[in-house]
Formats: C-alpha cells, sequence, structure tokens
C-alpha cells in the first residue's frame, strides 16, 4: 500500500510541475494578446515558452526512476558495445601479427 501511495504521489508532483509551467506559458501569452506588455512580461513569456518544451524531459529524467534507470542503460549498453569493439579489434591485431 506504501508504494502506490508513493508512485501515485510522485506522478502527481510530476504532473503538477509540468502543469504550472504550461499554464503560466499559457496565461502570460494569452495576456499579451489584451495588454501591452513591459519587456520583463515578455522575456517571462519567452522562457516560459522554452520551459514547456524542455522541461517535461528534465522533470522525468529526474524524478521518474523507471526512465532515469532506462536512459541510463542506453549509455551503459553503449560503452560496453564500444569496449567489445576494442577487444575484437586488439584480438583481430594480435591474430594477424
Amino acid at each position: 500500500m506504501g508504494y502506490k501511495v508513493s508512485s501515485g504521489r510522485n506522478v502527481f508532483i510530476q504532473s503538477a510541475l509540468i502543469w504550472c509551467i504550461n499554464c503560466s506559458s499559457a496565461l502570460v501569452y494569452s495576456s499579451m494578446m489584451f495588454i501591452k506588455p513591459n519587456e520583463y512580461i515578455v522575456l517571462f513569456g519567452e522562457l516560459a515558452w522554452s520551459l514547456v518544451h524542455g522541461c517535461p524531459a528534465i522533470v522525468y529524467l529526474t524524478m521518474n526512476r523507471t526512465i532515469r534507470q532506462e536512459v541510463i542503460g542506453w549509455f551503459r549498453k553503449n560503452s560496453a558495445v564500444r569496449d567489445s569493439y576494442k577487444h575484437t579489434s586488439e584480438q583481430r591485431s594480435r591474430t594477424i601479427s
């Protein structure tokens, strides 16, 4: 039971973070249609727009253990492939000489 509560809480926190960023960006851009914003509001809107597209990936990688382990596994597989390539190339050079 505790695992389900903890998992549900993590999903809620992830969703809330992504929602806050999306909502703030939408509110800034919607308000710009009706009032003339100052320079800082425009800068915040541009930053929020950039965060809308990049922040979900960062939230998932930092807070979701399953996704984080999968991505780390991708890099480990690549290093294992490089190590095996090195090993086979060393064996080939020994047999040739």
